[in-house]
């Protein structure tokens, strides 16, 4: 079961690498993006622990994502240590193109309508039960 979990995971991510970075993303900035959508804001910490991220990893990371325009990050005000990072108009846009793009990924796969929600079901469950172990 390994190595067919870290040979799936592999070629996924090699091939939704290569999908993402012809409009300019990678696969962590696509998920940032992707979390940051379903919230007006989100805390750097929130995102982290939505994406199992630390904040070293992330910090670089939206940085980046900002000086490209994709994303604001702006100072709380009940509580100026917290930062607050929001999507910015053309980072809806951009996560659109890479929805389409990914979408592509998973009808070549044949993991459309409800067979894709049971392996997430699936996925999410195997993740969970692994980091009770942790």
């Amino acid at each position: 079961m390994p190595l067919a979990l870290y040979s799936a995971w592999l070629s996924m991510h090699r091939v939704s690498g290569r999908v993402l970075r012809r409009i300019g993303l990678t696969l962590p900035q696509y998920l940032v993006m992707q979390e940051l959508a379903q919230y007006p804001a989100m805390t750097v910490s929130q995102i982290g622990e939505s994406l199992y991220l630390d904040s070293a990893t992330l910090s670089p990371l939206l940085k980046r994502m900002e000086q490209c325009g994709l994303l604001s990050r702006k100072r709380s005000m009940a509580d100026e240590r917290v930062m607050l990072i929001a999507l910015t108009p053309d980072g809806f846009k951009l996560l659109d193109d890479a929805e389409a793009a990914v979408e592509q990924i998973i009808d070549a796969a044949g993991s459309a309508g409800e067979g894709s929600e049971h392996l997430v079901n699936s996925l999410n469950t195997l993740r969970n039960t692994l980091l009770d172990l942790d």
